[in-house]
């Protein structure tokens, strides 16, 4: 008898909480977690924070540096958008190089007398406003990077399942 209860509360146990879990399971169809997502509801009223899961018609963000989570309803006609980040890198290399160029041609450009010759000494003013050109240019790139934010859409829900024929 003891060894009968003892396997009916193993069986009891062990099953339900596996398929709690398959059927629980949060969605990440949506986004990866971790990409930065903004919700915008039809009243203008905008929250974002990093993507956590969807789970039924409430979408899961993490918000500041503690991580606070944010359950935000769906109700339709919000607007979900998620963004990769800023390309800052790409943004500061370009401007750097295009900083430090037009620095180097105003000095070139600067240099020149009349006659058109160079002036000894310009050499090492051109090398420091080259130098200039590029980190000032850099840190302008670093700044104005633009953060680019695309529309994605839900997939609808799957229909339910035809009932069960007797």
């Amino acid at each position: 008898m003891r060894f009968l209860l003892l396997l009916c509360l193993a069986a009891a146990l062990g099953t339900p909480p596996a398929a709690a879990a398959a059927q629980a399971a949060p969605d990440t169809s949506l986004a990866r977690p971790g990409t930065r997502m903004r919700v915008t509801a039809p009243s203008g009223v905008r929250r974002q924070g990093r993507f956590w899961f969807l789970r039924g018609d409430t979408v899961w963000l993490l918000t500041g540096l503690k991580n606070d989570s944010l359950a935000v309803a769906l109700a339709g006609g919000e607007r979900i958008e998620v963004t990769p980040g800023r390309k800052r890198e790409q943004w500061s290399a370009g401007c750097a190089l295009l900083g430090g160029v037009l620095a180097l041609l105003a000095t070139q450009l600067a240099a020149e007398d009349v006659s058109g010759n160079q002036q000894a000494g310009e050499t090492g003013q051109a090398v420091v406003a080259t130098a200039g050109g590029f980190i000032t240019g850099g840190l302008l790139g670093w700044f104005i990077a633009p953060e680019r934010w695309r529309t994605v859409t839900r997939r609808p829900a799957p229909p339910p399942p035809p009932p069960a024929s007797p």
